[in-house]
């Protein structure tokens, strides 16, 4: 079965569920066990695992966990489908079905992977996400076969969800999400996180929460994404600046210095901008914001050293260019023609 059948295949159901359910707030702090690792969104209720404990975490609304015994070793992926109401929950070799009202295991699925980083319930199919050669494979629920699958080139892969029509990849070798074509598995964006040990993601809204293994929480990343670029959270630096010049003016009584400020545009935003010497006021140089100090006589003549330092926030955005772009032919129009 080849890519083109397979979005078919993907696309074959399409079910409309409205139900009114508690919001999860979304500052509501979860705390994890010591070996947390995938995640999922039920629509009510948080979900991860726990290898050591062998067992499945539910977290509610209101921060509260209970736990469900499984009892199978080496616990990884985990996904939700609405669409069936059940659990998927990788282990070695083997894909639970768990009924999460009990806990209970209604189905165990065996797969030719042995290490599963995670896994995606998409309709008919599923997603299998192999940690050691960062493989998607896809397997058809009904006939428990592989049917097509590809390669991510991901050096660390730990998980993978199905959000707005795309697959997301993590790679803790560099603490990034890649976004793939479920289709054909082109590679189509990627998302900058503040973790490089990611165990799990789930899409709610405009942020993306995901387990960071190594501080042992969830941390949320704001994002906005459109069809040509992903805008993923804020990188925070502070910057120090010396301006070393003269001042060889006969009289400097009566003038001004003017330091202008860095300008907030929509991919950074200036705060704090502090000056380490004294006198200086901030005010406007035409309609520019600077800070300005009036010189008096007893200011000094001659080499002059001024330092200020403020905070940069920017955004991280990552352009992409689409086959569509690249394929399409540029046209003279027939009044350009003559030039």
């Amino acid at each position: 079965m080849d890519f083109s059948q397979i979005g078919l295949f993907r696309s074959l159901i399409l079910v409309l569920v409205v139900i009114s359910t508690p919001v999860f707030d979304q500052d509501q702090e979860i705390k994890l066990t010591e070996n947390a690792y995938g995640f999922t969104y039920d629509g009510t209720n948080f979900w991860y695992l726990d290898s050591t404990h062998r067992s499945l975490y539910r977290v509610d609304p209101n921060g509260k966990q209970e736990s469900f015994s499984l009892n199978v070793p080496f616990l990884t992926g985990i996904n939700f489908d609405s669409r069936e109401g059940r659990i998927f929950v990788a282990g070695r070799k083997l894909i639970l079905k768990v009924e999460p009202n009990t806990g209970g295991v209604t189905e165990r699925i065996p797969v030719p992977i042995e290490k599963i980083a995670g896994v995606a319930s998409i309709n008919s199919l599923l997603y299998i996400l192999d940690q050691e050669n960062g493989k998607i494979s896809i397997l058809d629920k009904a006939t428990g076969k592989l049917i097509g699958g590809f390669l991510t080139d991901r050096a660390q892969p730990r998980d993978l969800v199905f959000a707005r029509d795309s697959i997301w990849v993590s790679d803790s070798s560099d603490g990034n999400i890649y976004r793939y074509n479920p289709d054909n598995g082109a590679i189509t964006g990627s998302i900058k996180t503040p973790s490089k040990e990611i165990r799990g993601i789930v899409f709610l809204g405009s942020k993306i929460f995901v387990i960071d293994r190594a501080g042992k929480e969830v941390r949320k990343v704001s994002f906005v994404e459109t069809d040509r670029f992903i805008a993923s959270g804020e990188t925070i630096r502070l910057m120090k600046v010396r301006l070393t010049f003269s001042l060889n003016e006969i009289s400097i009584a009566g003038g001004s210095l003017g330091i202008f400020q860095p300008p907030t545009t929509e991919h950074q935003r200036i705060r704090n901008l502090k000056m380490a010497q004294t006198g200086f006021k901030q005010d406007f140089i035409g309609s520019e914001k600077a800070f300005v100090k009036v010189l008096g006589v007893d200011d000094s003549k001659g080499k002059q050293t001024l330092e200020y330092s403020f905070e940069v926030r920017t955004q991280n955005i990552r352009y992409y260019v689409t086959d569509e772009f690249l394929e399409k032919k540029e046209k003279v129009g027939d009044d350009l023609k003559l030039f």
